[in-house]
């Protein structure tokens, strides 16, 4: 998710889903870019140039006349660029030329890093300009300078020709007003470029944390104040293939710098991929006045955060920003939530009764549990009894994760609803998909192997061991099916046991299943590249 702000106070926010928001009231509220070509596009950066604003993107590059409300493609003849294959990840005014920067997305990259392109517009057309990296870059410039920052290689400067002026890798840079850069890079913390009029002379500022699998993605300069910094970091990897995602340093922090350390600093938790600051006034700091109001932009519920005391707190500021990935909806028609409707998303958990016509006081997240955080949550199953005489609703967690939190987590829902803590407990660990409660017991088809099996009485856990990943746990004429990645549908008998093929009305279903769309379906849930029947 990124936020940017336009020279006339415009902010702009691209969800981490998709979607395009604009604010006019300094994030008091936000209205939705309303284009149909706009349900499935990102923005990772915003250029004013020739009177248009232009829009780097998932979906090539777009320009607007009307301060965002409205926005054309530009067509740049380059199809790579134009059709989403690379995505356009930021833009630079150079020389009076628009540069942009294109990295190839990941679903053609095959697990590896990147390749990325160095352009230019000329009458709207895209013009190859020769790079000294061709990894995951950023352009940034101030005339005389254009900057390339690289994943791999680290910063270049280009007045001419190309020099490398840092050898780290680095995530991001900005240039001021005087010519003095400000990096981010991975794993090591942020550098400051001091410009003396010829070359640049570089400051590390650290911090105490840990640098491993972090992405220390921005550092900038108070507008009002060059001594105090704003820096974000995290793990999550925005395009980059470089990821720490559940073990990396996370946090959006303000502090004073003196040339050689830090002070006054503030850290608050959650990661920070980018910053916008916002007029309105400033607060008194240890090194003198700051700016008052900036935005970041967060994951999940947080989404869009404002501070407006020098970035000292920061709260939601996201009304009218929606959209999510919503990962299932689990009808229960048994159970203590008989007749009630459970939405598992990215962002959250929802609670619906009534047949989905009330929704409960609860908009939770599974958060670590025994110090490791899962993955994304996807299927709910209703107990016929609380558990331990408090937990009445189970939640499954699993892929795509390496968080190595996952589990299946016994919910007390009352104890959310009063705002209590501790409101959730783990029952089996390890990746888990879909779930159903049989004869008294759990049975929880797991992403890595077989089917756990939980005694909901005595808590026992035991396993079906298959050999195989089984995901999809069903019920049907009183047997247990069990989905696997292998082209099978197990049928598990009435007592658990692995039976042969199942009911005929299964076999025929299955044998009904057309290939290639259940192989769409397993791919885009579990990134399966098998090809799977049901």
């Amino acid at each position: 998710m990124h936020v940017v702000r336009s020279v006339n106070g415009i902010l702009f926010v691209s969800h981490g889903f998709s979607g395009v928001w604009r604010s006019e009231d300094g994030g008091k509220s936000w209205e939705i870019v309303n284009q149909n070509d706009f349900v499935d596009i990102h923005f990772y950066d915003v250029e004013e140039f020739e009177g248009w604003i232009y829009a780097a993107s998932s979906k090539g590059i777009w320009k607007s006349s009307d301060s965002g409300k409205t926005w054309q493609k530009v067509h740049t003849g380059a199809s790579e660029i134009d059709d989403g294959k690379y995505l356009v990840v930021s833009l630079a005014v150079y020389q009076n030329k628009l540069f942009f920067t294109a990295v190839l997305d990941k679903p053609y990259r095959k697990g590896i890093v990147g390749g990325g392109m160095l352009f230019y517009l000329e009458n709207g057309r895209a013009v190859k300009f020769t790079a000294p990296a061709n990894d995951e870059i950023l352009v940034e410039a101030k005339d005389p300078y254009l900057f390339l920052s690289s994943r791999s290689s680290g910063l270049y400067v280009y007045d001419g020709k190309w020099r490398r002026i840092l050898d780290t890798g680095t995530a991001w840079v900005y240039v001021d007003e005087n010519y003095d850069l400000y990096i981010g890079t991975f794993e090591d913390y942020y550098y400051i470029g001091r410009f003396d009029g010829k070359s640049w002379k570089f400051e590390h500022v650290t911090l105490n944390v840990d640098t491993a699998n972090t992405i220390f993605y921005f550092i900038k300069p108070d507008p009002v104040n060059k001594n105090r910094l704003w820096f974000g970091a995290g793990g999550i990897s925005s395009f980059y293939l470089f990821s720490g995602r559940g073990k990396a340093s996370s946090f959006v922090g303000v502090g004073c710098w003196d040339g050689s350390r830090l002070y006054d600093v503030t850290l608050n938790p959650n990661y920070a991929m980018s910053l916008a600051f916002y007029d309105g006034g400033t607060v008194s700091t240890a090194c003198g006045q700051a700016t008052k109001q900036a935005f970041i932009t967060q994951g999940g519920k947080n989404s869009v955060m404002k501070t407006e005391d020098g970035g000292r707190t920061w709260r939601q500021s996201y009304d009218g920003v929606y959209g999510d990935t919503v990962n299932a909806i689990n009808i229960l028609n048994t159970g203590i939530y008989r007749g009630s409707i459970v939405i598992t998303a990215v962002s959250g958990i929802e609670v619906a009764t009534n047949h989905g016509d009330s929704l409960l006081d609860v908009d939770f997240t599974i958060d670590k549990v025994g110090g490791a955080l899962p993955g994304y949550s996807w299927c709910a199953a209703s107990l016929n009894e609380e558990i331990e005489g408090r937990y009445d609703l189970l939640i499954s967690t699993g892929y795509l994760s390496p968080y190595k939190g996952d589990g299946v987590f016994a919910v007390d829902v009352s104890c959310l609803q009063s705002k209590g803590r501790k409101c959730i407990k783990r029952l089996v660990d390890g990746a888990h998909y879909e779930m159903v409660v049989f004869n008294g017991k759990l049975y929880a088809g797991s992403m890595d192997s077989g089917v756990s099996v939980l005694d909901l009485n005595t808590l026992h856990l035991s396993k079906i061991e298959l050999g195989y990943a089984a995901p999809l746990v069903r019920v049907f004429d009183g047997k247990l099916y069990a989905g696997t990645y292998r082209g099978k549908f197990v049928g598990m008998g009435g007592g658990g046991r692995e039976a042969k093929g199942g009911s005929l009305r299964v076999r025929r279903y299955m044998q009904g299943c057309l290939r290639r769309v259940c192989y769409l379906v397993l791919r885009k849930r579990w990134g399966s590249s098998d090809t799977v029947e049901r």
